[in-house]
């Protein structure tokens, strides 16, 4: 048995040791491996060599033999390649015509928000091809995942341009765009490339703001509408927000304005507005204005906060979060007028002066008196008033003003009250009427002193009443000066 072995083994070695013909008896003697291409009678064939990709390739035991030869195919690259065992490289012994290769792959919005568009950024995309063909066009396709690391990615259907406009499937995903470069000849298309992820996708944030940050409205049992907008609603949940009364607020709730009810009352903050899920229209909050109260005030104002935003997608107050609606008090002041006058007495004149009537409280800042010449119409003095009216009786008083400047004597001479707007309240003149150079005409007020009148008296009005149509002038008399005057009841 052990003689049967050897012998075995002596007639292998040598048979490993000679040459090798296949499709021959005859080998080549120059050749270790000698193969016959003719398969069979008039059939031929040629050496298949070891076919694998390059993924494959990478489970080749080690060391690899140096000139080992394989014919790599991956995609659409097809490849004789030869191992380099000094240097540890695979060699491409030779190509076949091999596919574009693209790079640069990027999008121009990273964050993109529900109803947005997405583009290919074009600006660091290249293409190359080892045999320079031609490039064609590209093919794009648009993918989505559940997560920045691509899960459960799968193509969006119909997305194969260079744009994408987000929609509502696409909330919560991420984003990423794949290209595919093309050649116009030779091997094509190329490995699709891609950019990287969006961030999450996401809603534009429900964003609430009054229309307008600014109203008005006279008082008189009116009401107005105060308008809240919404943008970018969702279409599945409520937005609501809460409207706060600012302590700065000068009108009174539930006085100077109220919630309109049958017995009015004052309105209760906060109150609360709800937009529905998508709806886009403004919700109004509807404030009343009180019965006119036939005072004579400042205007009031109603100043209103957005707080509190829930809901939505993400809700947030927007930049008109406040509103101030003002109160416009539509009770005419009542008109004050000149009330007294000195302008003359025996010897040199002193004392002189004039002296303002009216409702008790009104401010006379801004408000002026103006001497006129009646000779030729011109101004020559204006004094400017200041001080309260004080409450004298019934609500009504005086105030007297000594000028700085000496009164003319007349013949005729006028003096003028203007407003705080430099509006004409009043034009009187003494002794005689003229026109002045605004071409406003002097109401002669039938009085007047001269070089006999007693120092101490004045030019009065008397009478009964609340306006300067009510009384009369009287002739000199002693002078009542910041008083009421004789015989004058308000």
């Amino acid at each position: 048995m052990n003689r049967l072995i050897l012998i075995t083994t002596l007639l292998l070695s040598h048979l490993l040791m000679a040459q090798v013909g296949i499709g021959t008896a005859t080998p080549d003697p120059a050749a270790v491996l000698d193969i016959n291409s003719e398969i069979e009678s008039g059939v031929y064939g040629g050496l298949k060599l070891p076919t694998i990709n390059e993924a494959d390739k990478s489970g080749i035991p080690t060391p690899i033999p140096d000139g080992l030869m394989l014919y790599v195919i991956d995609g659409s690259n097809r490849c004789v390649e030869l191992y380099n065992a000094t240097s540890s490289t695979w060699v491409e012994f030779y190509c076949m015509n091999k596919v574009p290769v693209a790079s640069g792959v990027a999008i121009d919005n990273t964050a993109p928000f529900i109803t947005e568009t997405i583009n290919f950024d074009g600006s660091g995309f290249s293409q190359t091809d080892a045999e320079s063909d031609a490039a064609g066009t590209s093919l794009y396709q648009w993918y989505r995942a559940d997560d920045i690391a691509g899960l459960n990615e799968v193509p969006i259907s119909g997305a194969n341009s260079v744009s994408y406009t987000v929609t509502a499937a696409d909330d919560s995903k991420f984003i990423r765009l794949g290209v595919t470069p093309t050649a116009t000849t030779g091997a094509s298309p190329g490995a699709e490339v891609y950019s990287s992820y969006t961030s999450q996708v996401d809603y534009f944030s429900t964003s609430v703001d009054f229309v307008n940050t600014t109203s008005s409205v006279t008082e008189g049992g009116l009401f107005i509408d105060v308008s809240v907008s919404i943008t970018n609603p969702s279409s599945t949940v409520d937005t609501t927000v809460e409207i706060a009364l600012d302590a700065s607020s000068t009108a009174t709730n539930g006085v100077d304005y109220d919630d309109g009810a049958t017995i009015p009352a004052a309105i209760m903050f906060p109150a609360v507005i709800t937009f529905p899920a998508g709806s886009n229209g403004n919700q109004e909050f509807t404030i009343y204005i009180s019965t006119d109260d036939l005072v004579v005030e400042s205007n009031e104002s109603v100043i209103l906060n957005l707080e509190n935003v829930a809901g939505g997608n993400s809700s947030v107050i927007g930049i008109n979060s406040g509103h101030t609606l003002t109160i416009l008090d539509d009770d005419a002041l009542p008109t004050p007028w000149i009330n007294e006058l000195h302008y003359d007495n025996t010897g040199g004149d002193v004392n002189e002066g004039f002296e303002i009537a009216g409702l008790a409280g009104l401010d006379l800042t801004g408000f002026t008196v103006r001497l006129w010449n009646g000779s030729n119409g011109a101004s020559y003095y204006d004094e400017n008033l200041s001080g309260t009216i004080p409450d004298q009786l019934n609500g009504y008083g005086t105030l007297w003003f000594a000028t700085s400047s000496s009164i003319q004597n007349g013949s005729p001479d006028g003096i003028a009250l203007y407003d705080s707007s430099n509006n004409l309240i009043q034009f009187l003149s003494y002794e005689g009427s003229f026109t002045n150079s605004d071409g406003d005409n002097s109401i002669n007020i039938g009085v007047s002193e001269g070089g006999s009148t007693p120092v101490g008296f004045s030019l009065q009005l008397s009478g009964l009443g609340t306006t300067y149509s009510d009384f009369i002038w009287q002739s000199p008399a002693a002078d009542t000066r910041g008083s009421i005057n004789t015989g004058q009841t308000f």
